[in-house]
């Protein structure tokens, strides 16, 4: 027969593991917007992961929210990587940045017009 500190303890595994599974859907979706993003800037999204950085509370619309700080890593050419963020409120992405990269001349769809 189960006890109530059986039954308690099991309520707190559940709760346990239904927490970890709602971070790991939260960082999956860092992922895919990650992902996204570099392939909007023709950029390749380096080993298909994010990592956490930080995190913090902040009130948002009267209301205590965690905001969770991922970075990954991106490359134009392969040669180089470079740092980029998402930033997520909750479950939802609040901004993506990117550490500054070149640009190849190619990368352009309009003709280049140089004046002279």
């Amino acid at each position: 027969m189960l006890s109530v500190q059986d039954l308690i303890n099991a309520i707190v595994l559940v709760m346990v593991v239904a927490w970890v599974w709602h971070l790991l859907g939260i960082r999956q979706r860092a992922v895919v917007a990650a992902r996204r993003h570099c392939q909007k800037l023709q950029l390749q999204f380096l080993d298909e992961s994010v990592h956490l950085l930080r995190f913090r509370l902040r009130w948002v619309n009267g209301m205590l929210r965690l905001v969770r700080h991922y970075g990954f890593e991106f490359a134009v050419t392969g040669e180089q990587r470079y740092q980029g963020d998402v930033i997520m409120l909750g479950a939802r992405v609040q901004l993506i940045e990117l550490e500054p990269y070149p640009i190849q001349e190619d990368d352009f769809d309009a003709p280049v017009h140089h004046l002279h």
